[in-house]
């Protein structure tokens, strides 16, 4: 086995190695705490860059002037529900059915905000800001970062709010530059749901709940009409939704 040399200290290989992870980390722990938040928003980043902008294109497409485009990023904030309006501007629904659709839609987030409400802010101000800014990609972060404070959460919150508003206002305004059409775009919600499901499918923790949920969806679809149908079955799964997480708490 070889030996090194650490200033008059003899390292065999092994011992060298474990030196170098040590200055490694070191030079990791440097890091200022916002570019730690940035490392950890750049997937984030990345994808609210892609759907963002493919959003904010569409939205030039349907005529929307690109302060319409920011303006509706900044006070929904929601990529799903955002990306089914824009059907919504050619074939209006009624307004109680839009509202019941948008709720149903992102009802997950009620969940989300019941596990992060064990986390103390420092007002309530910021307690409703993070609440307000809890997406998807925030809550799966977040999960995966416990130990992140408040402070850190809010800014990491408000990282992940520019990514998305950003992006779509990138979106309009590329659009407007380009001369060809862009087609298959609207496929995008499709393919995110749909990878989404098999994803689900493919856990076994959540593969039969899953399964459920397409043979609720589409006995809906096949007896009933499309916005019936659809409001049936997002009311049904969020009842299955709240019995499988009153079990698995109890």
């Amino acid at each position: 086995m070889g030996v090194l040399y650490h200033g008059t200290t003899p390292l065999t290989s092994q011992s060298a190695l474990d030196t170098l992870c040590s200055m490694f980390h070191t030079k990791t722990q440097k890091k200022t705490p916002f570019l730690q938040l940035l490392s950890l928003s750049w997937p984030t980043f990345l994808g609210y860059l892609f759907f963002g902008m493919s959003y904010g294109y569409l939205m030039n497409q349907r005529g929307i002037p690109w302060w319409g485009t920011l303006l509706f990023s900044l006070l929904v904030f929601g990529g799903s529900i955002q990306m089914m309006a824009l059907a919504w501007l050619v074939h209006p629904l009624p307004l109680i059915q839009t509202t019941l659709i948008a709720f149903l839609v992102n009802a997950r987030h009620v969940f989300y905000s019941l596990k992060r409400r064990s986390i103390p802010l420092k007002s309530k101000l910021s307690e409703l800001w993070s609440f307000f800014t809890l997406s998807d990609e925030t809550f799966t972060t977040l999960e995966m970062n416990p130990h992140l404070d408040s402070s850190s959460i809010l800014i990491l919150s408000t990282l992940h709010y520019l990514y998305w508003s950003g992006a779509t206002l990138l979106g309009h305004l590329l659009g407007s530059r380009l001369t060809i059409q862009l087609q298959g775009l609207e496929f995008i919600l499709t393919a995110l749901f749909f990878s989404a499901f098999l994803n689900q499918v493919t856990s076994s923790k959540t593969s039969i709940t899953a399964l459920m949920g397409l043979i609720i969806s589409a006995v809906s679809f096949m007896i009933l009409p499309l916005v019936a149908a659809l409001t049936v079955s997002l009311i049904s799964l969020l009842g299955l939704t709240f019995i499988m997480v009153y079990r698995r708490s109890s």
